[in-house]
C-alpha cells in the first residue's frame, strides 16, 4: 500500500538585522512547495536544480559537537497575525502554535529518521529532514533560533504542509478542517484571500503576510486537496549574544602572511606595509593601528552570522563586511573580514599593494599587464573611468573576487571579497 506522506515544513527563523548586520533570508515559498509537492508525488526529494541551489545556499550543516543552549525559554508565541490568522492548528486533537521546538514536536511520538548528531549554525534553515509516526511521513525543515551551533534537535518547527489524503485529523482553531472544510467554509473562517491562483484543474487561495508567513489552501474538484501553514518570526526576542571574553581557537589559527602573493587567487594585500590575506580576523587590523568604529559596527555576531565593521586611522575609513567562523558567537573583533573597500581618491588615502604590485595611481596599461593571465570583465564609464572585475571561478555561491575602479588619475578604489563556506574555511584552518 502507498504510503501516505504529510508534508511538513519546518522552518527557521532569521537572525535580526539588529544582530547579524545583514540577515539571512527566507526560501522562496513557492520553491519550497514545488520541492515539497514532488516528494509527495515520487517519494523521493529530487528537488530541480534552482530549488536545490537555494536550499544549498541555505543550509549550512556542520559535524562539530553541538552547543548547549535553549532557544525556547522565554519565547514569546504569537497568537495572531495581522489579517487575524492564528498561527496554530489541531493535530489528532492535541494544538500546535508556531513557532515550537522539534523536540516538543517528537515527545508526542514523531520519530527522527535522520542522522540526530548533525549540527546547524545559528539563524540557518533550508535543511531537509524525515520524521515518521504511525505509518505517517514529515519532510521538514529547520532552523537554529540560538545564537550558537546547536544540534538538529534543539531546532524550531514553525509550520507544515498536507497534500492529499491523511488519516491524522488536522484542523484550525477557527474550525476549518482539512479533507472537509470547502472552498466557500475556509472563506467565511479567513475572509477574502490575499492571493488567488488557477492552476486548472486547481485552484489555491493564500492569506499571506510579510513574505514568508502564510496559511494555504487548494482544491480538486472543489475538494480541498492540499493546505500549508507557516509563521517565520523576523525577530527573535530571545536571542541576546552573548559572547565569550576568550579568543577563538579559529582566530589562534590564522597566519598572517609575510608578503603580498602575485596570485590574485589568493586574496592577499598589503596596507601600510602590513600583509594580510582574506578571511582575516577583524583583530589582525586593530593589532596594525586601525580601531573599530563601534558606532557604525556590529558590536558581535552570532555563530555563521554576518554583519558589519568599520575600521579608523586618522581620518581614513575601512568599510567591510565580516562573517563569525566559530561555533559560539563571539564580539566582532573576533570575526573574519572578508568583504573590504579600500579608496584612495580623496582625503587621506594609505600605502595600498595588491597582487603584482598594482597600488593606487596606477594607469590603464599597469593594470591590464598586471591582470595578463587573469580572467577579467571591464566596464567603461565617464571621464575616461573604467570598473575591472576580476571573479573567482571556484568561487561557493559567492560572489568572490576584486573589484578595481580607476578615474582619470589612475587606480581609484578596489573592494576585495573572498567568503568561503563556513564548513570549508573552518577545515582550512584545520579545525572540525
Amino acid at each position: 500500500m502507498k504510503k501516505r506522506i504529510i508534508i511538513c515544513g519546518i522552518v527557521v527563523l532569521l537572525m535580526t538585522m539588529g544582530l547579524c548586520g545583514c540577515g539571512k533570508t527566507g526560501a522562496n515559498v513557492s520553491e519550497l512547495t514545488n520541492l515539497l509537492n514532488d516528494v509527495s508525488e515520487t517519494g523521493s526529494l529530487m528537488p530541480d536544480s534552482e530549488t536545490e541551489t537555494e536550499v544549498e545556499e541555505m543550509s549550512q550543516e556542520v559535524s562539530e559537537e553541538p552547543v548547549a543552549d535553549d532557544a525556547f525559554a522565554g519565547l514569546e508565541i504569537p497568537s495572531e497575525s495581522e489579517l487575524g490568522i492564528e498561527y496554530a492548528v489541531i493535530i489528532d486533537g492535541k494544538r500546535y502554535d508556531f513557532p515550537l521546538s522539534l523536540k516538543s514536536f517528537m515527545d508526542d511520538g514523531w520519530s527522527f529518521t535522520d542522522d540526530t548528531s548533525m549540527n546547524v549554525n545559528a539563524g540557518n534553515y533550508g535543511n531537509v529532514y524525515y520524521l515518521e509516526k504511525d505509518g505517517e511521513q514529515f519532510v521538514g525543515v529547520v532552523e537554529n533560533l540560538s545564537e550558537n551551533r546547536s544540534n538538529v534537535l534543539d531546532c524550531a518547527l514553525i509550520g507544515f504542509q498536507i497534500k492529499g489524503s491523511t488519516n491524522v485529523k488536522v484542523e484550525f482553531p477557527n474550525g476549518v478542517v482539512y479533507g472537509e472544510s470547502s472552498y466557500d467554509d475556509v472563506v467565511a473562517a479567513f475572509g477574502e484571500p490575499t492571493g488567488t491562483y488557477d492552476y486548472n484543474p486547481k485552484i489555491q487561495i493564500e492569506y499571506r503576510e510579510k513574505a514568508l508567513n502564510y496559511v494555504s489552501f487548494t482544491f480538486f474538484d472543489g475538494v480541498m486537496s492540499e493546505m500549508a501553514i507557516q509563521y517565520v518570526r523576523f525577530d527573535n526576542p530571545n536571542q541576546t549574544i552573548s559572547p565569550k571574553n576568550e579568543v577563538p581557537e579559529i582566530v589562534k589559527a590564522y597566519k598572517q602572511p609575510n608578503s603580498v602573493s602575485d596570485n590574485f587567487g589568493d586574496y592577499s594585500f598589503s596596507i601600510d606595509g602590513a600583509v594580510y590575506r582574506l578571511p582575516s580576523p577583524v583583530s589582525a587590523f586593530t593589532a596594525n593601528g586601525w580601531s573599530i568604529d563601534t558606532e557604525n559596527s556590529d558590536e558581535a555576531l552570532a555563530n555563521g552570522s554576518t554583519g558589519t565593521v568599520k575600521l579608523t586611522k586618522g581620518e581614513y575609513t575601512l568599510s567591510c563586511y565580516a562573517e563569525n567562523y566559530d561555533v559560539y558567537s563571539a564580539f566582532i573583533e573576533n570575526c573574519f573580514i572578508y568583504d573590504i573597500n579600500i579608496i584612495g581618491y580623496y582625503g587621506e588615502t594609505v600605502d595600498l599593494r595588491l597582487p603584482k604590485g598594482l597600488k593606487f595611481r596606477d594607469d590603464r596599461k599597469t593594470v591590464e599587464k598586471a591582470l595578463e593571465g587573469t580572467s577579467y570583465d571591464t566596464s567603461e564609464g565617464s571621464n575616461d573611468s573604467v570598473y575591472f572585475f576580476v571573479e573567482d571561478d571556484n568561487s561557493e555561491g559567492v560572489k568572490n573576487g576584486y573589484t578595481i575602479y580607476l578615474s582619470d588619475t589612475g587606480l581609484a578604489s578596489v573592494e576585495i571579497v573572498y567568503q568561503p563556506s563556513f564548513d570549508s574555511f573552518r577545515k582550512e584552518m584545520g579545525l572540525k
